[in-house]
């Protein structure tokens, strides 16, 4: 017997072949588009997952003036102190730790946001600053405020509540180190 092939059926094949190309562009912008939705995700997690409220008292430290009567017999002589600022350093270290956002304590009000964040790597103080200073053009320091804190952050924003902020219009601000 002669077998005889049946010719495809040329409507059947061009249905196929566009449903092959609808399935094919498809496939590509899910996985295209699915990367980028992943992206952002993870990057908003990153961001606003690892927030972390400090809450902290700031008030200034007052230092008094040693007067010892015994030195040399005179009375009313002023002894000489080294001005110790942090764990027997005359500055605190300061390390960046991402976004600070700084926040009256009393109020609540706003008094910077999304400013530069730095922690003391010896006593843990944070410090919110406008500007950067370790930048390759350094930027002045503009506002300042800071607060106490027991243990290392390690978070991408910070919140810092505060009753003092400062004001400096240059790149250094005493009794600090940045790196």
């Amino acid at each position: 017997l002669f077998y005889q092939r049946k010719k495809p059926n040329f409507m059947r094949a061009v249905a196929f072949r566009k449903r092959l190309i609808i399935d094919l562009e498809l496939e590509v912008f899910m996985v295209k588009y699915t990367k980028k939705i992943i992206g952002i995700l993870l990057g908003c997690l990153l961001v606003f997952g690892n927030t972390l409220t400090i809450f902290a008292d700031s008030s200034e430290t007052q230092h008094t003036i040693i007067v010892d009567p015994e030195i040399n017999g005179n009375e009313g002589v002023i002894v000489p102190f080294a001005y110790e600022v942090c764990s027997g350093l005359p500055y605190h270290d300061m390390y960046p730790k991402g976004w600070g956002h700084l926040h009256n304590k009393t109020t609540g009000e706003t008094l910077i946001s999304f400013g530069q964040c730095w922690q003391c790597k010896n006593c843990y103080y944070v410090l919110v600053t406008e500007g950067n200073p370790t930048y390759y053009y350094p930027q002045i320091i503009g506002k300042y405020g800071g607060a106490s804190y027991s243990e290392p952050i390690s978070t991408n924003s910070n919140f810092v509540y505060t009753n003092y902020c400062g004001y400096e219009s240059s790149t250094k601000l005493n009794g600090y180190n940045f790196h």
